[in-house]
């Protein structure tokens, strides 16, 4: 598998030798917004590949009176890669973000498939480590940036993850591709409404984020230090 870049918040694209393996044995569904797919109590016995839509994967801590974390599985992306070996239980709830649809495949199966041919192995050890590596992004950021770098690091991760040309770019003003709801922005930078909406105030007034013809604009020389972050990791 090539380099690739490494969005937090934002799972990477599978390798299409695993979307023509779902395409061929798994059961394909659409299922609506704000869906539950998967509950922690459940084992994962099915891995699923998303074809269109967003799927978040919440991770709680019932001890914690603190809001969700969760990231975002986008289209090309597949869940239960990092249970496809063990299948079991894990502290995480699927949910559709969007109307989604899916490819199911039983995790067995699929397994089956994989470990008969080495390449196959290879490439999903390398898709495993990539799954990994935008999940432990996405928790340093929590743990070392402030509310308003990660709304930022938000912004930088889905223009750089959908092909914005942020560096590049000699625009003053990018738009947003990819947009969340306000109580799914809060889990994705995990904080609760209050601060959000604060934080959101007070980058409209400062005009870092604009409003043009129902698209939201984000000032790009406000996320280069942020772009610079991600390009680090």
């Amino acid at each position: 598998m090539p380099d690739q870049l490494i969005c937090p918040w934002l799972v990477p694209q599978a390798p299409t030798v695993f979307q023509t393996i779902f395409e061929s044995y798994g059961q394909r569904q659409t299922i609506g917004p704000r869906r539950c797919i998967q509950s922690d109590l459940e084992p994962y016995r099915h891995a699923r590949l998303i074809t269109s839509g967003v799927v978040s994967q919440a991770v709680t801590n019932h001890r914690l009176n603190k809001a969700v974390a969760l990231n975002l599985y986008p289209a090309g992306s597949f869940l239960g890669v990092i249970n496809l070996s063990t299948g079991v239980n894990s502290p995480r709830i699927l949910n559709t973000v969007t109307t989604t649809e899916l490819i199911s495949l039983e995790s067995r199966t699929l397994r089956e498939l994989i470990y008969a041919d080495k390449a196959l192995v290879i490439a999903l050890l390398e898709y495993m480590e990539l799954v990994a590596k935008s999940e432990l992004i996405g928790m340093e950021a929590l743990f070392s940036l402030s509310v308003p770098e990660r709304v930022l690091l938000w912004f930088a991760s889905s223009i750089l993850y959908f092909g914005g040309e942020l560096l590049e770019s000699t625009q003053e003003y990018l738009p947003l591709p990819f947009t969340v709801s306000r109580s799914v922005l809060c889990n994705i930078v995990y904080t609760t409404r209050t601060p959000l909406d604060k934080v959101l105030a007070d980058m409209t007034k400062a005009k870092v984020i604009v409003t043009h013809v129902n698209a939201k604009l984000v000032r790009r020389k406000d996320l280069l230090e942020i772009t610079d972050w991600i390009l680090s990791r």
